[in-house]
Formats: structure tokens, sequence, C-alpha cells
């Protein structure tokens, strides 16, 4: 069955709308929604899909339409849940249609796109008229936008949240940026749901190791600004990858059915985490690309929605897993692999060696649907592969729990995820 057959059979019995948006019809089915096109589209094919079985599916479209060639259109579709209350009609197969700018939970959105509008916020700010160049680095359809704002003063970026949001995003960077190195936030909207956030120096930790001859800080580095993170005033618990495994498996059963044993095993093995000691500050969602760096040095923290209470052994596996899966697709896996195994060494001498491959693996059931959701090529083996290093993770922390003499940066690299 080629991909685009297979994307089309996958269905939910409590979505009614979902065959249709995963299949041929969905042109077709866009095509009803007459206000976003000039024409209709003559092709809709899916680039991001948000699924959560039974509750809601989104689906973000690349449209063709029909007697503008070369022209595209970005479409979002979104059934269930996904639906804002004072849209639905009470049809359970309802699906609600939107472009980006549009977007019913995140109002801000079609503001910060506006050229006019941006420069006028940034007045308002301070910053002196000047040209600008708007990108969107980041959009997650009813979650959240990023906008990059290329100015000739400055760089900015503006984070788009539903409006319930986002003085708690504000009131995270005011009280944290005076003790660490986060960015600032430099004004807010509750109604629209935005904050400014400075730019912080240097780049990616991800893009440094994609870069073949940068320099990389040390893995004990990460220790310490881990060691650096601050309690909040007000802690929120923060839980953990083990703690997902369940909701990640419910949905890997419909994308991967063929994988049906070897999830049964890793649903068995990821348990959730022992009851224990969550009073560490952690970031939550810590990996390569929320890591800003230049050459050695650290440079700044980003993306603390989810700072909190929790288990520090979480952080550190959450980046492990990361790591793992990235070197799948790195354009040098080996440089990506070292590195990993090194921070597990780093790792291993502040939080207990088994559990932390524990929650490595957890990590990777989590990311599992990744490919998946972003239509990768041969998602289906894609998917695989990441389940696969998630059982090698499991079966290094087997044989440390026999063997310590087994704490060595060669058996923290698990041997599938290694094919590259």
């Amino acid at each position: 069955m080629d991909l685009s057959a297979r994307l089309a059979a996958l269905s939910d019995p409590d979505l009614p709308a979902a065959g249709l948006m995963f299949g041929e019809d969905a042109a077709a089915m866009l095509g009803t929604a007459q206000s976003l096109f000039p024409v209709p589209p003559v092709e809709a094919t899916p680039r991001q899909i948000l699924w959560q079985p039974g509750r809601q599916l989104v689906v973000r479209y690349k449209a063709k339409n029909r007697g503008l060639p070369g022209t595209e259109s970005d479409i979002v579709a979104a059934t269930g849940d996904a639906i804002p209350a004072q849209f639905k009609d009470g049809d359970a197969g309802q699906v609600l249609a939107w472009k980006p700018a549009d977007d019913p939970w995140l109002p801000g959105l079609g503001s910060v796109l506006s050229t006019q509008a941006v420069s006028d916020m940034l007045r308002s700010l301070g910053v002196e008229a000047g040209p600008i160049r708007l990108t969107m680095r980041v959009y997650r359809p009813t979650r959240r936008a990023v906008i990059q704002v290329a100015h000739p003063q400055t760089t900015l970026y503006i984070k788009v949240v539903p409006p319930a949001a986002v003085a708690g995003l504000d009131a995270m960077h005011r009280e944290l940026a005076p003790r660490i190195r986060i960015p600032r936030s430099l004004g807010w909207s509750k109604e629209l749901g935005i904050a400014v956030l400075e730019a912080l120096p240097g780049r990616t930790l991800r893009a440094a190791l994609a870069d073949g001859t940068a320099e990389l800080p040390a893995p004990g580095s990460l220790v310490g600004l881990l060691d650096g993170l601050p309690q909040l005033e007000t802690p929120r618990q923060v839980g953990g990858p083990t703690s997902s495994v369940p909701r990640h498996v419910g949905l890997l059963r419909r994308v991967v059915p063929e994988c049906g044993d070897l999830l049964d095993e890793l649903l068995e093995r990821c348990s959730p985490a022992p009851a224990g000691d969550m009073d560490d500050a952690v970031h939550g969602d810590f990996y390569e690309n929320q890591v800003l760096v230049e050459g050695a040095s650290i440079t700044g923290l980003i993306d603390i929605d989810r700072m909190g209470t929790g288990r520090r052994i979480d952080d550190f596996g959450m980046f492990t897993g990361h790591l793992a899966a990235f070197a799948m697709s790195a354009p040098d896996p080996d440089r990506v692999r070292t590195y990993g195994a090194s921070l597990v060494t780093a790792a291993n001498a502040v939080v207990d060696p088994t559990e932390l491959r524990r929650v490595a693996a957890a990590a990777l059931v989590a990311m599992a649907a990744g490919p998946f959701r972003v239509q990768s090529p041969d998602w289906p083996t894609a998917v695989r592969r990441r389940l696969e290093a998630a059982l090698d993770w499991l079966e290094s922390a087997d044989r440390l729990a026999t063997d310590e003499t087994s704490l060595t940066p060669a058996s923290a690299s698990p041997h599938r995820a290694a094919r590259g």
C-alpha cells in the first residue's frame, strides 16, 4: 500500500470526519469552504497532523488551486474538540477550516503576520521605525506560533498562544529572566494572546551539532545549566516522559498497527515513574533545540513554557531521547551519537543510570509519531525505527541492572538507532 492510500485508510470511529480529512476527498471537503479559496482546490496534501484519537483531529494542508498554476494555499481543517465551542453546530462530523492567520484559537496570529501591525507594535515598545521582515518559525495549529521579527536595530520573537495562557507565559519570563539567561518579555497582550520576547545571542545546539566543524559545549555544562534552574515562586508539578507513554501508544496503535507487539512490550516496560521526589526545578521540554550556544559556551535557554517542579532525571532522559532521534536524520549521525553518549556519561554521575535509560526510552516513544505528524517520506519506517531505538534503551537499562560495569558511552548508544 502506498503512503497516500495508507493515510486514506486511517479512521477514527469517534471522529466521523477523520476519513474525509485523511483521504483523497480532502480537497473536495476544503472546497466547500468557499471563502478560503478564489477557486476550489484540486489537491490537498497533509503536511502536519495533530491527532488525539477519539477527541480531536487537526490537519494542515498544502492546497493547490484549480486555474492558478504554481500557487498554493496553507489551510487548516479541524474536527472534534479542536473546533471552538462558538463554532460547533452539534454535528459530530463537522469540520471547520481556516487559513493560519484566522486560527480561532490564536486570535493574535493574524495581527503579527501584518508588517504594519507589527511596526506599530514595535513603536509602542520604543523601537524606531524601519523596515521589518516577518518569518513564521513555528506554527502548530490551535496551540502556538512563533514569528521572528528582523529589524535593522534588533531581532525579536513574538510568541502567539491561546489568550488564556499568555498571562502565565509573560509572568514566568518576567520572574525568571533576572535569575537565568532566558528571553525577557518586552510586552504582552491578553486580548490577542501574544508576548514579545527578546532574541538571545547564539544558535541552537541542534544547529551546532549539524555543523560538522562547530565547537560544542561540554556535555557537563548541560548538567550545570539544569543545576542553575531556579524554583518558581508558585511551583507547578511537571510530569515526565514515562507518564505520557500510554497516551502516545494509543495513537501509535492507529498509525502503525503492524508494530502492535512492539508497542505492547514498550507499554509494559515503560511504566510510569515510581513515586518519589518531585521537587527538582525542571525545564519540562529539555532538548537540543532549546539550548542556545556560541562555540563552547551556552548563551541561553528558550521555550520555558513547561518549567516547573519535577524530576531532574526526566530532563536528562528527554534530552538523551531527542539526540537519539536526531541522530537518525542528522547530517553527521556519529557526531550526534558521540555527543549523546558523552551526555549520558555526565548524567550517570548525578542521576540513576538505569532509570535514565528508561526515561530516554519513554521519550522516544513520545516522539515516535513525529514522522507521521509531519508526513515525512516513508514515515511508517521512521516511526518503527524510533520504537526500536526505545526498546534498545530499555535493553541497555536491563543490562545495567545486572552489570554496573556496562556504564560506558558505547552501551549508551543503542545499536539499532546506530544504523543512522
